[in-house]
């Protein structure tokens, strides 16, 4: 029981190393730019490859990134890619009402943007490195993790959600998140689903395009 509640202890105090070192890592950025985002996202990049390589080599997990690995048996040799695909979708349309229903800023007001350049590499953060980050985290190595402290499932499962959740509210602090900690509600079946990163990876990635593109229409339109 002991050794459990050490696990926890662990998984919950390395989930704040990288939240804190991603946001202290990101503010010469931050001060430099005049752009949270750019901040956060550059923090992230700068912060979370190295941190995420110690980690995983440290606790001796396999980081489930090698292109040769597939679904398991029980859920079919084939990437699903139609059914994480739908998966995705339904997350952003999730979010967007979400936003629309609880967002204290008006939904669809027009949101200054940084140069081009600027938000070009925020959307290479948000769309496409955030995802690997998060899921590498939140999924494939805290639930194995916890798994092999023997942790029940029903715990990981609160766990990794409201872990997941907390780190979007810090992102936003004015705006609760609760459309974050049904994503990783989600994210976590389809991990216990597949039991492939790349499958909660490739949702994220969807959904996270899916959101940014609106975001950029509503914005320039």
């Amino acid at each position: 029981m002991k050794a459990t509640t050490r696990s926890i202890f662990r998984a919950i105090l390395t989930d704040f190393a990288y939240l804190w070192g991603t946001a202290i890592v990101g503010v010469p950025v931050y001060l430099l730019s005049k752009s949270y985002s750019l901040g956060y996202g550059m923090g992230t990049v700068a912060f979370a490859i190295p941190f995420l390589y110690i980690l995983f080599r440290k606790t001796g997990i396999d980081s489930g990134l090698r292109l040769s690995r597939r679904p398991s048996a029980d859920s079919g040799t084939r990437f699903p890619f139609l059914t994480l695909l739908g998966i995705g979708i339904l997350l952003a349309v999730v979010g967007q009402v979400y936003a629309w229903l609880f967002n204290p800023f008006p939904y669809g007001a027009k949101i200054s943007l940084g140069t081009a350049a600027e938000e070009a590499l925020i959307g290479i953060w948000a769309v496409f490195l955030v995802p690997v980050a998060e899921e590498l985290l939140h999924r494939q190595w805290m639930i194995s993790y916890l798994e092999r402290a023997q942790v029940k499932p029903v715990y990981i499962l609160a766990l990794t959600s409201l872990l997941f959740f907390m780190g979007h509210t810090q992102v936003s602090p004015l705006f609760f998140r609760f459309d974050a900690l049904f994503y990783g509600v989600v994210l976590y079946f389809v991990y216990m689903k597949y039991r492939d990163v790349k499958c909660c990876i490739f949702v994220h990635i969807i959904l996270n395009l899916l959101s940014y593109g609106i975001h950029i229409f509503i914005t320039y339109l």
